[in-house]
């Protein structure tokens, strides 16, 4: 399933805009098995269709960055936050953790005020950032979090309305979860 949504990705005027929407959602929904903690890479310059889940979310959050590709419109690129998302969903701790930040570093240029991309791009990263986003602080060593609260504060007052409401509704979920680290309210005062 996944190669074929893979493929209506891909494929250069394979599909309208709707389709690959539709593909782009569907990835979310069809997580493939993590890889085995003790597999080695591979093929590190393998370009097929994703293997695991954790290929599935480096997959799309390299098609939602990927502003120069004439086939990945930024209404379908929109969409690959969220999916991402509710691929993260289960995912073993570490390897979690591995992709979170990542995911930050990646969407934090979108999640700022007068931030990079279009307004549908800000407004789905804002989004993806209240589902990633808890109230740990920087004790266990990962900042994400802290980037996360930063970063839609700062989009909070983003001239952009529907982003700023976003934003707004991202810092309120990120807000109502506590996190898992020594200190699970440390972010508690800056929601």
């Amino acid at each position: 399933i996944v190669e074929i949504l893979w493929n209506v990705c891909e494929l250069p005027r394979q599909s309208t805009r709707d389709i690959k929407v539709a593909a782009v959602i569907s990835m979310g929904l069809v997580p493939l098995d993590s890889a085995p903690a003790d597999a080695a890479a591979e093929e590190e310059d393998y370009k097929g269709a994703p293997r695991t889940r954790e290929e599935q979310i480096d997959y799309l959050l390299e098609f939602f960055l990927d502003e120069n590709a004439k086939d990945r419109g930024y209404l379908v690129r929109a969409h690959a936050p969220r999916a991402i998302c509710k691929l993260m969903e289960n995912l073993d701790q570490e390897v979690y953790t591995e992709k979170k930040k990542a995911i930050v570093k990646a969407l934090a240029p979108f999640v700022k005020k007068q931030g990079k991309g279009e307004k549908e791009l800000r407004q789905s990263a804002s989004l993806a950032f209240g589902l990633l986003g808890d109230l740990d602080g920087k004790d266990d060593g990962d900042d994400s979090d802290v980037k996360i609260r930063e970063g839609l504060i700062s989009a909070s007052t983003d001239t952009e309305l529907q982003v700023k409401n976003f934003s707004v509704i991202a810092l309120g979920q990120v807000g109502g979860r506590p996190g898992t680290s020594d200190t699970p309210l440390a972010g508690e005062s800056d929601v």
